[in-house]
């Protein structure tokens, strides 16, 4: 008898799905999974915005752009891409670019001249010792390699203009005073052909800045 009243009410409850605990919390989990979906936002652009107008959200997007291999392509190749297989509109194409970009966290050092890469540090040196150790020829040849790059340009205490002579790609070093014994170097090689020259000059600039330290203390 006791089981066939819990019976009943077992049935009464999937009967009446809107009074049934289960069933509310169902609907909560897929309501909050839908609306987690739908506001996703990349690059500026909504899920539901693309959706319309591409017929495509943003995991189908990121889905089709991985299986393309989109993690080692460049950001005019990725855009490309889209252009030639799946869609005919060069603003979405960019767009659509920016937002898988943004979600793998591609790296944005692409400029109309190449790749580019940048090395930042806070040296404890003054800004006038820090200028000359790149622009004068005995100090340099301490910590960097000479027959690779010759200078084009120095503004004192300001700059010093760099080119790669294997490949003619640029380098461009920027001193920043930041107290009577600190000084920040930025440095930015450009006009790189590939991510792994990209690669192999960021963590070059990185070894260097580090054999400059040593020197200068």
């Amino acid at each position: 008898m006791q089981y066939s009243i819990f019976s009943m009410i077992i049935a009464i409850l999937l009967k009446n799905q809107d009074f049934c605990p289960i069933f509310w919390y169902n609907n909560f989990i897929l309501t909050m999974r839908n609306k987690n979906e739908t506001s996703t936002e990349l690059g500026g652009v909504t899920n539901d915005a693309l959706l319309r107008a591409t017929n495509k959200g943003w995991e189908d997007w990121i889905a089709l752009l991985d299986k393309a291999g989109g993690k080692t392509m460049l950001h005019k190749d990725i855009s490309r891409y889209l252009y030639v297989n799946h869609l005919k509109n060069a603003w979405w194409c960019q767009m659509i670019t920016v937002g898988y970009e943004q979600a793998k966290g591609l790296d944005k050092s692409e400029t109309p001249e190449g790749l580019q890469v940048s090395v930042s540090k806070i040296l404890p040196v003054s800004l006038t010792k820090l200028h000359e150790a790149f622009s004068e020829t005995n100090t340099r040849r301490q910590w960097l390699d000479e027959k690779k790059l010759i200078i084009t340009k120095s503004s004192q205490n300001k700059s010093i203009r760099m080119r790669w002579s294997d490949d003619d790609s640029r380098v461009t070093a920027e001193f920043i005073k930041k107290g009577d014994d600190k000084t920040q170097v930025n440095i930015v090689h450009s006009k790189l052909e590939t991510k792994k020259q990209a690669d192999t000059r960021k963590k070059y600039w990185k070894e260097k800045i580090s054999k400059l330290e040593s020197i200068l203390k």
